[in-house]
């Protein structure tokens, strides 16, 4: 197994990621089941080749402190042809240099607590109804994230106790650039 230190800018959010699992193609992930690739391990890092194709099926992460990143971050991705959201979490996140793309809903949903901290550094989300959505999380970074020819490109619920959003590129964007209308802050 090997070892990657991970920080999220901050001593108390620094986390050792136990395994990293490259993924070249959809058979590198769990087996769907009801169209559902269920990342559930803990502090595990993904690491995307190319664009991998997941077909019409979406992936839910339940596991703790996951990371999500591309070799590349112009050629490594995820895509799918799934109506839903491609991408739900629950927990800590991180996602570095990956382009994701589909049709669906979002591109990534998270809905926490109010205790978990979400990083998106170089992530590219293409062609969704809303590129991100995030409700309720402790702490979220955008940090040179693109959203292109979606209809709306974040929005942010309920409570969001520290937040950031930088070099943040909006193109082909039809609706909303940046949703805070539902968002109030704990700070």
């Amino acid at each position: 197994d090997s070892l990657m230190t991970r920080s999220l800018g901050d001593a108390r959010f620094a986390q050792v990621l136990s395994l990293e699992i490259t993924v070249n193609s959809l058979a590198d992930l769990p087996a769907p089941v009801s169209s559902v690739i269920t990342l559930s391990a803990d502090d595990m890092s993904y690491t995307f080749v190319p664009v991998v194709d997941i077909g019409a099926n979406r992936i839910v992460i339940t596991g703790e402190n996951n990371c999500l990143r591309g070799l590349n971050p112009l050629a490594s991705g995820i895509t799918s042809t799934n109506a839903g959201a491609l991408i739900t979490c629950t927990k800590a996140l991180k996602i570095v240099d990956l382009i994701i793309t589909g049709v669906g809903t979002h591109g990534l949903s998270c809905t926490d607590a109010g205790t978990q901290t979400l990083l998106l550094s170089q992530v590219a989300f293409i062609g969704f109804n809303l590129g991100f959505f995030v409700d309720s999380y402790k702490n979220v970074v955008l940090d040179t994230c693109s959203f292109l020819s979606c209809t709306d490109g974040i929005a942010f619920a309920n409570t969001v106790t520290n937040g950031s959003i930088q070099l943040c590129t909006f193109d082909g964007v039809t609706g909303k650039l940046i949703d805070l209308d539902s968002c109030i802050s704990s700070a």
